[in-house]
Order: structure tokens, then sequence, then C-alpha cells
């Protein structure tokens, strides 16, 4: 789905977090925000980030994995 229909900007903010540099990418906004390298904040952030990367790749793998199994 695209991301605008969900109506949901009016609730939450929606981040994205580069990962090279660490900037965090708020919608709509013109630059990005940059957090000290050794801020919790930032540890939080890219824990979630990494976890979530961690979760999609599992998921992934298992599913290929089922899909090479009712070939």
């Amino acid at each position: 789905k695209n991301i605008k229909k969900l109506d949901i900007f009016k609730k939450v903010d929606i981040i994205g977090l580069a990962k090279e540099f660490e900037e965090i990418y708020k919608y709509r906004a013109k630059s990005p925000i940059i957090l000290k390298k050794d801020s919790e904040e930032l540890h939080l952030l890219q824990h979630v980030r990494d976890e979530a990367h961690r979760f999609a790749i599992t998921f992934h793998r298992k599913k290929r994995s089922e899909d090479l199994i009712k070939k």
C-alpha cells in the first residue's frame, strides 16, 4: 500500500534511519535529524532498525525455503 493512503501521519511521526551516517529522516522534513553517535536515543533507533531487518530476513528465508519444498 501507498503510505500516504494510510492517513497515519496525523497520529504518528514516520521516520527512516539511514545506515551509513545514521541520519534520521522524518517524513516531509527538509533536513535530517542528527543525534550524537553515543546517544541512547540513537542506540535505541539502531536496535529497532536492526531487529526489524533481522525479522524480515528470517521471514523471507523461511518463506523461500517453504516455497522450495513445495516444488
